[in-house]
């Protein structure tokens, strides 16, 4: 005896499941283009700090405060 299971998938149909995908990936793309556009304009016409120096200068200053002083 064989018995078949029948996947309910409420009102969702398997092609309004890949219409969901798809409209979440292009969804997903423009956003992703859209933040690299602006991204890139803000880096090209504004002076952006290097966060990799200012990183640095703070390890800097952690390590002199860390330090004893010496007499």
């Amino acid at each position: 005896m064989v018995i078949k299971a029948k996947l309910d998938m409420g009102t969702l149909g398997c092609k309004d499941i890949t219409d969901f995908h798809f409209e979440a990936l292009v969804q997903f793309l423009v956003g992703f283009t859209f933040g690299n556009l602006v991204g890139m304009c803000l880096a090209q016409n504004y002076d952006m700090p290097n966060l990799a120096k200012k990183l640095e200068e703070i390890k800097k200053d952690m390590d002199a405060k860390k330090k004893p002083p010496s007499s």
